[in-house]
């Protein structure tokens, strides 16, 4: 036997659970790529102040050189090379100053107290839980907010953001009736499915670059006790310092 009365309630309630598990699972999703873009950045610190500087160094001694080859050889050829190599330089010493300006100390990993509350936080004030455009700029900057604290291990941040969160101005609910209830929860569940694609997308695409899978590389050569990005700067001294003398010798060169 059917029952109308209550087949809208229980259809809400199904929805209801969805909606909550897709929370939890969003939540879980936020945690991983504040995590991987947190891995990613100081990594590509690293990098740069162990080998970009020495390909840096090595650009402008490759510049030197094409401008000694240009003033022996005063040709168009020659001289296009010379500016290609100065502006490949520039541009590079350009990105490495700038990795290294935002330089910070090494923090250790997130604790799992850490992890649990960033979960807790996301969970709560995701911004895809809005029930409106003024509701979701609020959750949007707090949101933001939690990201650079988790970023930074700042665990009283996120508590201070839990303390806001509770401390809103409440509210009067407006009058709904369970289709209304309903017809959010879908639009909610549509919202939290489609971030959660998103995300997918941005890890996916931050796994495939090329940043990554060279991280991957030197932590598995670190399981070998090899020091990757060491081998990379050993080498790359060896090629300075051929390009060092190869300077020197263009240098006591007269024009033809």
């Amino acid at each position: 036997m059917t029952r109308p009365d209550t087949s809208l309630e229980d259809n809400i309630a199904s929805r209801q659970a969805k909606f909550e598990a897709l929370c939890k699972e969003l939540a879980e999703k936020e945690l991983e790529l504040a995590t991987l873009e947190n891995e990613l950045a100081f990594f590509e610190r690293t990098y740069a102040r162990r080998v970009g500087n020495l390909f840096a160094e090595l650009d402008w001694l490759e510049a030197e050189i094409a401008r000694e080859l240009y003033r022996l050889y005063p040709d168009p050829e020659h001289r296009a090379g010379y500016e290609a190599a100065e502006q490949k330089a520039r541009a590079n010493q350009q990105a490495v100053d700038e990795k290294l300006a935002g330089e910070e100390q090494k923090l250790p990993p997130p604790s799992e107290e850490l992890r649990n509350l960033f979960r807790k936080v996301a969970k709560i004030i995701h911004p895809d839980l809005a029930t409106d455009e003024e509701d979701r700029a609020f959750r949007t900057r707090l949101m933001a907010r939690a990201n650079a604290a988790y970023k930074r291990n700042d665990k009283a941040a996120l508590e201070q953001i839990l303390e806001e969160w509770e401390r809103r101005g409440e509210q009067p609910a407006p009058e709904t009736t369970p289709q209304i209830h309903g017809d959010l929860l879908d639009r909610q569940i549509n919202q939290a499915q489609a971030r959660i694609r998103e995300i997918e997308d941005q890890i996916e695409a931050l796994k495939a670059s090329e940043l990554y899978q060279l991280m991957c590389r030197v932590e598995q050569a670190e399981e070998h006790g090899r020091d990757l990005l060491g081998d990379m700067a050993r080498n790359l001294q060896h090629q300075i310092r051929g390009a060092r003398e190869l300077l020197e010798s263009l240098r006591s060169k007269e024009k033809d």
